[in-house]
């Protein structure tokens, strides 16, 4: 009797530790199944999936790329001339563009401090305000500014020449038919102009062609290139 009751005390100790293990798995198991069901941490829109449907994806890795709801913002490439501006604008508006009667006023929410050196470009973003229900997540969107104005001068490039390491023009007296160089503030380079920011006044006139041929106080005929 006493040899039978020991067997049995142990064998119930045994089932009760194979019980434990089990209980631990199972709760391994469901913890693991429950990592399973991804839950957004808010309201938004899926735009972009990162798995294929039967792939094996390992622990932490991404799944989906998740946009909030809330205000929507637009992101442009912007020339760095566009941006070269003391003041800021005095209004901003995108529209879609294939609908360009649908609008919505826009305030700048952050600017690039980098260029994109192959393309000359800074990275711009804007925050819609109010956004009409036509204009959605993934929209294509064009946008306008208003800016002050102010009256500017600018030449072709062939213009611009150097005196002492610094911009000039070589600028045409119609008085005394002579030409002479004068040192220029350049305030941008534009794709086929130079902005003049001082230096050049408006309706004087400067040589195009043939810059590398003259020399001061020289006379010479005009033909065209008007300050504009």
């Amino acid at each position: 009797m006493t040899a039978r009751s020991h067997t049995r005390n142990y064998t119930s100790l045994t089932d009760a530790i194979d019980l434990a293990a089990a209980r631990a798995n199972l709760a391994v198991v469901q913890e693991n199944l429950a990592q399973t069901e991804l839950k957004a941490d808010a309201d938004g829109v899926i735009t972009d999936v990162l798995i294929e449907p039967g792939e094996v994806v390992q622990p932490s890795s991404g799944a989906f790329n998740l946009a909030h709801d809330g205000e929507l913002d637009a992101v442009f490439n912007v020339d760095e001339s566009a941006l070269a501006q003391d003041n800021p604008p005095l209004s901003v508006e995108v529209a879609l563009v294939d609908r360009p009667d649908i609008r919505a006023s826009a305030r700048v929410q952050e600017i690039s401090p980098s260029v994109d050196r192959k393309l000359g470009t800074v990275r711009l973003k804007l925050s819609i305000v109010d956004p009409p229900a036509e204009i959605t997540l993934g929209s294509a969107i064009v946008a306008r500014a208003e800016l002050a104005m102010a009256g500017r001068i600018s030449i072709p490039w062939l213009a611009l020449t150097s005196r002492g390491g610094k911009p000039a023009v070589w600028v045409f007296d119609p008085a005394t038919q002579m030409v002479t160089t004068r040192q220029i503030e350049v305030l941008r380079y534009d794709a086929d102009r130079i902005i003049i920011a001082s230096g050049l006044n408006a309706g004087e006139e400067v040589v195009i062609e043939g810059t590398q041929f003259l020399h001061e106080n020289q006379k010479v005929q005009a033909v065209q290139g008007d300050a504009k």
